[in-house]
């Protein structure tokens, strides 16, 4: 097939292909007329031209990957295009497990905090469950008995945000994308701010600003 050397070929997206036509291209004009291309510093610069080329085509080409659900990689783009059609997509559990829990002591009643923490050890390996909100039972006898108290691998994790009133459109996102969602609660305070508290299957602990 006939080509045009004055007109630069951008069919091609491989490296050797872009390179060759560059010097084509530059052979082509009059400037260039029986220039040494692969022996000169020309050669350097035609190489960092078709590289930069090159990545440009591969970014635009994952891009465009990532523009629909069949072809996308990323797990925030295939949650963007679920969204899209109608589909909530669920987060990460956490393992949970329900127990019972006794204290012995004279008061009439005992609030167990969210985000008491009980330890479980499996083939000499610690693992972390907390609860997840806040528990009162009355005592009888000499003991305060917890029954059936759902518990939760991980850390309780509370995050602050503020609330700014002029921004129609604010999101609170949760700092950590590993997050149990059906632990969450929001609950807002008389300072305009809300709270985030959710559990966190990795065990990892999270600061109240995350920014630090």
């Amino acid at each position: 097939m006939a080509t045009n050397p004055s007109r630069l070929r951008v069919t091609e997206l491989d490296f050797d292909e872009i390179k060759t036509n560059l010097k084509t291209f530059l052979k082509g004009q009059d400037q260039f007329k029986d220039y040494d291309f692969e022996g000169s510093r020309m050669s350097i610069l035609l190489d960092t031209l078709a590289y930069n080329t090159h990545y440009l085509a591969y970014n635009a080409n994952m891009l465009a990957n990532e523009m629909f659900l069949d072809s996308s990689s990323l797990r925030s783009s295939a949650v963007s295009h679920a969204k899209m059609l109608g589909y909530e997509v669920s987060s990460a559990r956490a393992s949970n497990a329900t127990i019972s829990v006794g204290v012995t002591t004279n008061s009439s009643s005992v609030t167990m905090d969210a985000g008491t923490v009980f330890t479980a050890k499996v083939n000499d390996v610690d693992y972390q469950f907390v609860t997840v909100q806040d528990l009162t039972a009355n005592n009888v006898g000499n003991a305060v008995i917890f029954y059936e108290v759902p518990i939760y691998e991980g850390t309780y994790v509370t995050t602050k945000y503020t609330v700014d009133t002029s921004n129609p459109d604010q999101r609170f996102l949760l700092v950590d994308p590993r997050a149990d969602t059906t632990t969450l609660t929001v609950t807002p305070s008389i300072t305009a701010s809300a709270f985030l508290n959710s559990t966190s299957s990795t065990g990892i602990t999270l600061t109240a600003n995350p920014a630090n």
